[in-house]
């Protein structure tokens, strides 16, 4: 999966375990009418040094090696509305009962819930904050050489 599929996934599974409205941040259009959430991707790093196992393909044309590389994914999540804290609280109990409509991915930390009110157009509006890490494998092809391997058999002729 793409960084992108990933932002994706998350916010069409918040938008099944939260009930309101979850949108991607940076989209153009207007903001929801009613309570909502925005999911804003902030970066992916590598958990370990080196990959976990390295899978091998090859489609008779060209070989592939696919690193298994263990990785965390980092979400920043806004919610806005009356009690915008509400709003987010029940991933807390979510996360500690079942992740298995989130596979292959695991939700590895949540932040605490921040209230952070924003001013916007000279009034505060509420609003809370909190960060989601997703961990997961990258599996990425990559297209390798291969070295083919070829029996031979060698006769010396002139030699007793």
């Amino acid at each position: 999966m793409t960084d992108d599929e990933i932002h994706g996934f998350l916010v069409e599974w918040l938008k099944a375990t939260l009930n309101v409205a979850v949108i991607r941040a940076y989209q153009s259009g207007g903001e929801p009418a009613a309570e909502y959430v925005v999911v804003n991707f902030t970066g992916a790093e590598e958990v370990r040094e080196f990959p976990s196992d390295v899978e091998f393909e090859d489609d008779q044309v060209q070989a592939f090696s696919i690193p298994l590389i263990e990785k965390d994914w980092t979400f920043s999540v806004h919610a806005y509305g009356e009690a915008p804290t509400d709003i987010l609280r029940p991933l807390v109990s979510v996360v500690q009962v079942t992740q298995e409509k989130l596979s292959p991915f695991v939700i590895h930390d949540l932040s605490r819930i921040r209230n952070v009110p924003d001013f916007v157009n000279q009034e505060w509006r509420p609003r809370a904050q909190m960060d989601i890490v997703l961990r997961g494998l990258a599996r990425d092809k990559v297209a390798i050489d291969v070295i083919e391997i070829v029996e031979f058999n060698l006769i010396r002729k002139g030699i007793e």
